[in-house]
């Protein structure tokens, strides 16, 4: 039995990986209209079990080039909206299977995040493309029932209002 257990595992993971690694990187390019960086990517289906879960190493999201002004603020890393050493994704398998992704949970270690509104009260956190009304299905639907942040720092600075903050 226990046997049976761990080829069906081992067996999963050699054919979700691929499909996951792919469909993920897909859906997410579609969703976002920031550049993202990547430097590397792992699979799992035995830490997370019953989810099957992608590690990101590496991860930098840039601000938006079009609209966001990252003139003024100082010390503050204007061009980057995210840089994360390392970022966990959730997502159903059982979805997974019937070609629809359903993130559960985000997972952040080492991450710094910038969020930021220029003085003309735009900002570099609306990275997510807008979804026309006709169309209504989204190639990654969200179901997040764990969001972690660990050794993370966030910094807001609003030059609009002349305000900001930091948390670690």
């Amino acid at each position: 039995m226990l046997v049976l257990l761990v080829g069906a595992v081992v067996g999963g993971t050699i054919l979700l990986k691929d499909r996951l690694i792919n469909y993920s990187i897909q859906a997410i390019n579609n969703e976002l209209n920031a550049p993202v960086n990547v430097d590397g990517i792992h699979f799992s289906l035995i830490n997370t079990f019953p989810y099957a879960s992608i590690v990101l190493d590496n991860v930098i999201v840039k601000s938006p080039t079009e609209g966001f002004s990252r003139k003024g603020f100082g010390r503050t890393t204007a061009d980057t909206l995210l840089a994360v050493r390392k970022l966990s994704l959730s997502f159903n398998i059982r979805k997974l299977l019937d070609n629809e992704l359903e993130l559960n949970s985000v997972k952040v270690t080492d991450g710094r995040i910038f969020i930021l509104i220029d003085k003309r009260g735009n900002d570099n956190f609306h990275i997510i493309k807008e979804k026309k009304a006709a169309s209504g299905n989204s190639d990654m639907q969200i179901n997040l029932e764990h969001l972690g942040l660990k050794d993370c720092k966030i910094q807001i600075c609003n030059l609009y209002k002349g305000n900001g903050a930091e948390w670690y």
